[in-house]
C-alpha cells in the first residue's frame, strides 16, 4: 500500500498496473535469457524454452494491447506510457527472432550430430573388429565428444587397443592423456614409455604442456 500510494504521486493510478507489468516481465526476459545461456544444454530444451519465451512475451504484448484499447477515450497517453507501447513490440518482436535463431542453430547441430552419430558408429564396427587405425579414431571421437558423450576413460581405452598393435598415432595419444593425467592417472613413467615408441614410428613428440590429441 505504500508503495502504491507513493507511487500514484508520480504515475497516474490507473498506469501503476501497466507499469508493475512491465517491470515483471522486463525481470523475466533477463532472467530467462540468463538461464538459458547458462543452464540449458540440449538442443531440444533450447528450442522448447526460446519457444515458451516467445510465447510469453506473445501473450503480454496481446494483453497490453487489449488493455490499451479498453481505456477510456479520453485517457492521456503520457510519454511513458508510449515508451512502454514501443518498448513490448520491440521485445516481442525480438523474442520471436531469438526463437527462429534457436530452432535454426538447433535444426543445424541436430544434423550435424547425427552424421557425426552415423560415422562414429562405422568406425565402431571396425574398431571392435581390430582394426588399429579405426580404435585410434574411435578414440579421438570420445576424447572430443564427436557422435558420442565426451569420455575420456573411453578413449584412453580404445588409444590402449591402438598402442598395443603398433598404431603411432594411438601410441602418441596415449602418452599424452598420461601426461596430463586425462582419463588416467597422471604417470610420467607411461607418458615417457609410449612417447618413445611413437617417436620410434618418426611421430615428433611434443611437451605435455603443448600440443594436443591429433
Amino acid at each position: 500500500m505504500w508503495v502504491w500510494e507513493n507511487a500514484s504521486k508520480i504515475i497516474p493510478p490507473q498506469e501503476l498496473p501497466m507499469y508493475f507489468g512491465f517491470g515483471l516481465f522486463m525481470s523475466y526476459f533477463v532472467l530467462g535469457t540468463l538461464l538459458y545461456s547458462k543452464l540449458v544444454k540440449t538442443n531440444r530444451n533450447r528450442v522448447l524454452y526460446s519457444f515458451t519465451l516467445c510465447i510469453a512475451c506473445i501473450i503480454f504484448r496481446i494483453a497490453f494491447g487489449i488493455t490499451r484499447s479498453s481505456l477510456d477515450s479520453g485517457f492521456k497517453f503520457t510519454a511513458e506510457f508510449k515508451f512502454i507501447d514501443l518498448s513490448t513490440s520491440i521485445v516481442t518482436i525480438a523474442s520471436i527472432l531469438f526463437f527462429l535463431t534457436v530452432l535454426v542453430i538447433s535444426t543445424y547441430n541436430a544434423i550435424i550430430n547425427w552424421l557425426d552419430t552415423r560415422s562414429r558408429l562405422r568406425v565402431q564396427a571396425k574398431a571392435e573388429a581390430g582394426d588399429a587405425g579405426a580404435q585410434s579414431n574411435l578414440a579421438l571421437m570420445y576424447y572430443n565428444g564427436k557422435g558420442v558423450e565426451k569420455d575420456f576413460k573411453e578413449a584412453v581405452e580404445w588409444y590402449s587397443k591402438a598402442a598395443e598393435q603398433g598404431d603411432a598415432d594411438g601410441q602418441y595419444n596415449l602418452g599424452y592423456m598420461y601426461a596430463n593425467g586425462e582419463g588416467v592417472v597422471e604417470d610420467d613413467t607411461e607418458a615417457v614409455k609410449w612417447d618413445g615408441q611413437a617417436c620410434d614410428q618418426g611421430i615428433a613428440v611434443t611437451q605435455k604442456s603443448s600440443g594436443g590429441l591429433s
